[in-house]
């Protein structure tokens, strides 16, 4: 009896493992073709890159003086146009220094008053010549001695190097004040400099300055703002592969996206 019922477990197991050989021997996945008619055509070789969108020309506001920051009267994406004060240094060391070259102008201009006073007090000596002509006719008549004609001829001599050393004088007063001037000048240009003005029409894009905070105008002049000049003329910089860039000519059309409008 038992060798019966193995007999037939051994059998079932058979029957299944047939059944399964067979199932899988036959395939029934159908297979479906598409077919299209040949055609000529262009194979596209496209280069991609990563870059920024900027306008055509933009321009950096700096400033030519040190000082700290007092007024902002723009901020980003607004619209200026040229010369328009954009910011304001604090002019009051530059006030003061204006006020000062202007008092060492007026000193300097007093000082070439008195220098020419002394060339007229000195010119007023010329009556020494004429006294020195004098004694000499009567140094050949006999009436004076030779003592007297050397003094007066000392006096005269003397009284032309006081005239030339009083002109002289005038001339370095003179320039005292070309110099005085010119100091005058550089103070109110640099507190004409305090006031920041936009060079051209635009809209700012970047601003690196707040209220209180110091510029320092050393070898190169900070930058405040930057403007762009033209927002309807944007440019596309980019940086090519090596590899890729022996694939770029002149001409070639192209075609970008930004983040902020996505490829739907």
């Amino acid at each position: 009896m038992q060798k019966k019922i193995i007999f037939l477990v051994l059998g079932a197991i058979a029957i299944l493992a047939a059944s399964l050989v067979y199932y899988q021997s036959v395939d029934t996945t159908q297979i479906i073709y598409r077919t299209a008619k040949a055609e000529r055509g262009n194979i596209i070789k496209s280069v991609s890159a990563s870059g920024e969108l900027n306008s055509v020309v933009t321009v950096q506001v700096g400033s030519e003086i040190s000082g700290q920051i007092s007024e902002l009267f723009v901020d980003y994406n607004t619209r200026v146009k040229a010369g328009q004060v954009i910011a304001r240094i604090d002019p009051e060391s530059f006030q003061a220094r204006v006020k000062q070259a202007e008092a060492d102008l007026s000193v300097a201009m007093a000082l070439v008053a008195t220098r020419k006073a002394s060339v007229l007090q000195a010119k007023a000596n010329e009556d020494l010549k004429r006294d020195y002509e004098r004694k000499l006719v009567l140094r050949k008549k006999g009436v004076v001695s030779v003592s007297d004609v050397d003094k007066a001829h000392a006096n005269w001599k003397e009284a032309e190097a006081r005239i030339k050393i009083a002109e002289a004088e005038v001339l370095h007063a003179l320039a005292q004040v070309e110099q005085k001037m010119a100091t005058l000048n550089i103070a109110k240009v640099n507190f004409k400099n305090t006031y920041i003005r936009s060079p051209v029409n635009g809209v700012v894009i970047g601003r690196d300055v707040d209220v209180g905070q110091t510029v320092a105008a050393s070898l190169q002049a900070p930058v405040l703002f930057t403007i762009a000049k033209n927002l309807s003329k944007m440019q596309v910089e980019t940086n090519i592969d090596e590899a890729d860039i022996g694939q770029i000519r002149e001409g070639q059309a192209t075609k970008f996206t930004v983040d902020a409008y996505p490829v739907m």
